[in-house]
């Protein structure tokens, strides 16, 4: 700011940049360097910051993430498309905030709307005639009142930037979701009226279930028909219901053999309750 430039050109500079018009900013990469060298260190102060800061291990670390990688054979090349994905989503902030936020706030200054030159012509406007534009009015209700709207205005929309990319994040969050969801058939999951057919190597959700968790998916089946019954949803006579629909059973962690289970056939969750059912 120190180095700003706030003298009004005259109107033929909207076309020229030459002569009086010429900004000795940009003269010579010198004069450029000493106006935007500290912008640009301060940038790469931020990256590097940035980039310490998101590290699994060092030099934080944030409790409850794990020490090793999740996924078989996680590479570089999925720190890369992480790393994109967040800086597109810090794009997309930026984007609205220029386009959609910054605008709402024209006109909405000192100088502007009280009439109050306040840190030069910081707006590059000439002195406007407002309440607080006598300096014997700047205690005066209509003085004070024009000022305080302005400084929460101004508030409003810097809290807004400050929270905008976790609104971002979730809109992301739902749309990638939403794609990857679809990718692996998950739609109606939380439709009740559908028969349920878990018969191994035979039903559609059975199939479903051993794609995603394995050839021991029976196991994961049982623990959340345990959880169901421990917290109350179902009944004992239900959850060996659920559980041998399976081809699992309460009492072991074995899988039942054909003939030690009981009839195969779909569930119908009409038959239970509903949270349950879901």
């Amino acid at each position: 700011f120190s180095r700003a430039d706030f003298r009004r050109k005259p109107a033929l500079c909207s076309q020229s940049s030459t002569g009086v018009c010429k900004d000795p900013r940009v003269e010579t990469l010198e004069a450029m360097w000493i106006t935007l060298g500290p912008c640009v260190i301060y940038w790469a102060i931020r990256l590097i910051v940035f980039g310490l800061m998101t590290r699994k291990k060092f030099p934080i670390f944030i409790l409850g993430k794990p020490h090793r990688s999740r996924f078989v054979g996680e590479s570089w090349q999925n720190e890369v498309v992480t790393n994109f994905v967040w800086l597109l989503i810090l794009a997309s902030c930026i984007f609205v905030e220029v386009v959609f936020l910054f605008p709402t706030t024209q006109g909405i200054d000192f100088n502007t709307l009280c009439g109050l030159q306040f840190m030069q012509n910081v707006f590059g406007l000439p002195q406007q005639v407002g309440t607080c534009s006598q300096s014997s009015n700047l205690m005066s209700s209509d003085c004070v009142s024009c000022l305080a709207s302005v400084v929460l205005a101004q508030t409003l929309i810097f809290l807004t930037c400050m929270v905008d990319i976790y609104f971002m994040f979730y809109i992301y969050s739902a749309v990638v979701g939403s794609i990857m969801g679809s990718n692996r058939h998950l739609n109606n999951l939380k439709n009740t009226s559908a028969p349920i057919d878990l018969r191994p190597n035979k039903g559609k959700q059975a199939l479903l279930f051993e794609e995603t968790f394995g050839p021991s998916w029976q196991y994961v089946w049982r623990a959340i028909v345990k959880n169901l019954l421990d917290e109350s949803y179902i009944s004992p006579n239900q959850a060996a219901t659920l559980a041998a629909a399976a081809r699992c059973s309460m009492e072991t962690h074995m899988a039942l053999a054909p003939k030690d289970a009981r009839k195969e056939e779909p569930i119908n969750l009409k038959k239970f309750p509903e949270l349950a059912a879901e």
